[in-house]
């Protein structure tokens, strides 16, 4: 039985409540070729076969949008080699990628203090923390680099730096670590934190034309291309978000991060009648995912949270 409009513009609020509470930094980029905090950990994760494949099985799950059989997998491989840094690496990026950020948090910390390198577990770390809210924490824990230090650690630092303090009403500050974040490395992240920041401080067509840039680099990428919907929504651009949402689903007709996109939309645009099977067919699933266990905050609005729903910043 369909949703009354009530309970479908009723189900969205929840999603967008939910959505605006929580925020992520570097988003999962899907296509190789993207520079992402959250690309596997290197081409081969362990010497031992059987490590390796259950590590490679789980990349092709997660490209398959299938977390359950990633998480699987990659908790097999750290079974075989619990104190192995880059196989927990792995494991910590597919919990970002399940909405666990706690466990992300705990098993990425766990990777650094076995010697993960922070080239590659900073990215996906800072992603759990700000996911949590934890803003402050950054900070403290991550200063600010010399301004001397142009390394590729610097830049993660100061992106993730730049996501705390637009978070926590700092403005200025949060300009200045995203541009010399920028300046250092003007990769995929970067892009989307800069866009993300842009929106919050409604400059529309700055956010607008960092999102192309980011999209530049990571063609088809969902999380841009839902962040660009959010965008295009804020300029008034009813038709251009309709044509991305739908774009979005025709390509991942899998994603439920592509699907509550297009709800968001149509609801945005006052096409209730279209959203109504859409929220139907989520609510009835939504029982069987993972995502859906984790109490209602973590529910299946973290998933646009991490694909670029921004943040209401402290009061």
């Amino acid at each position: 039985m369909w949703l009354t409009e009530r309970r479908a513009l009723k189900a969205l609020r929840l999603v967008a409540r939910a959505a605006i509470t929580s925020c992520a930094l570097a988003l999962l980029g899907h296509p190789a070729n993207a520079t992402s905090g959250n690309a596997a950990a290197r081409s081969l994760p362990s010497s031992n076969p059987k490590v390796a494949g259950l590590v490679s099985d789980a990349h092709n799950a997660l490209r398959a949008n299938d977390f359950g059989r990633a998480l699987t997998d990659l908790k097999l491989a750290v079974g075989m080699e619990p104190t192995n840094p880059y196989v927990l690496t792995e494991l910590g990026i597919a919990f970002n990628r399940n909405a666990a950020f706690a466990d992300a948090e705990d098993t990425l910390d766990r990777a650094r203090s076995l010697g993960a390198p922070d080239e590659l577990v900073l990215g996906p770390l800072f992603e759990a923390m700000l996911a949590r809210g934890e803003d402050q924490i950054v900070l403290d824990l991550f200063p600010d680099p010399a301004p001397s230090d142009h390394g590729a650690v610097a830049g993660t630092i100061l992106r993730a730096r730049a996501s705390a303090l637009e978070a926590l009403n700092d403005e200025s500050a949060a300009r200045n670590a995203i541009e010399r974040s920028l300046a250092i490395r003007r990769d995929f992240d970067g892009l989307l934190t800069a866009a993300r920041i842009a929106l919050l401080q409604q400059n529309w067509n700055q956010s607008d034309t960092l999102i192309n840039d980011a999209l530049t680099l990571a063609p088809g990428n969902i999380s841009a291309l839902i962040f660009k919907s959010d965008v295009a929504l804020k300029r008034g651009d009813e038709a251009g978000a309709v044509a991305i949402s739908e774009r979005l689903v025709a390509g991942s007709p899998r994603s439920l991060a592509a699907r509550l996109a297009r709800i968001k939309v149509y609801l945005s645009v006052g096409m209730t009648d279209d959203a109504k099977p859409e929220v139907d067919r989520i609510l009835a699933q939504k029982a069987d995912l993972d995502i859906a266990k984790r109490g209602p905050q973590m529910r299946p609005a973290s998933i646009l949270i991490r694909a670029g729903v921004p943040r209401r910043r402290a009061t």
